[in-house]
């Protein structure tokens, strides 16, 4: 029987919406990994624009090196200001008042030149953005 507190890479390709929150279930950070790859691939969901899960990896470099392995992800400093919208909505990853912060945040870049950002919580948490599809498209910029 499988595992039902775990969200596996079936589950997350099966997928086929703009934004999936996975809470209380926990996502192998290998899982999570390979769901990049087929998104810079053009291999999943192309339609996503948010997602967030909850891994079971609490120490931040096992997770960073294991999330990012050969996604050819670029660093972005913590400190950058960046808004990202989902549908149409500005989109807060964490409630200031909350313990969980950003503890890093990288960008990857998709076959096709769209961006996604990748952060990564100090819990464990990881985020993932997709970008408008050129700087100039203010779609995802404006309010509907």
């Amino acid at each position: 029987m499988p595992n039902q507190k775990m969200f596996s890479l079936n589950n997350l390709r099966m997928t086929n919406i703009k934004t999936l929150e996975v809470v209380g279930a926990a996502v192998k950070v290998e899982d999570v990994n390979q769901y990049f790859k087929l998104w810079m691939k053009k291999k999943c969901n192309i339609r996503l624009e948010y997602l967030q899960v909850a891994t079971r990896t609490w120490a931040k470099s096992d997770i960073k090196n294991r999330l990012l392995k050969g996604l050819n992800a670029v660093q972005i400093p913590i400190r950058t200001e960046r808004t990202f919208r989902v549908l149409g909505n500005i989109k807060q990853f964490i409630p200031e008042n909350s313990y969980e912060k950003i503890a890093a945040e990288f960008d990857i870049t998709r076959i096709d030149g769209r961006q996604a950002t990748i952060r990564i919580s100090n819990y464990g948490g990881v985020l993932f953005y997709v970008w408008p599809e050129s700087t100039n498209n203010r779609t995802s910029l404006e309010p509907n």
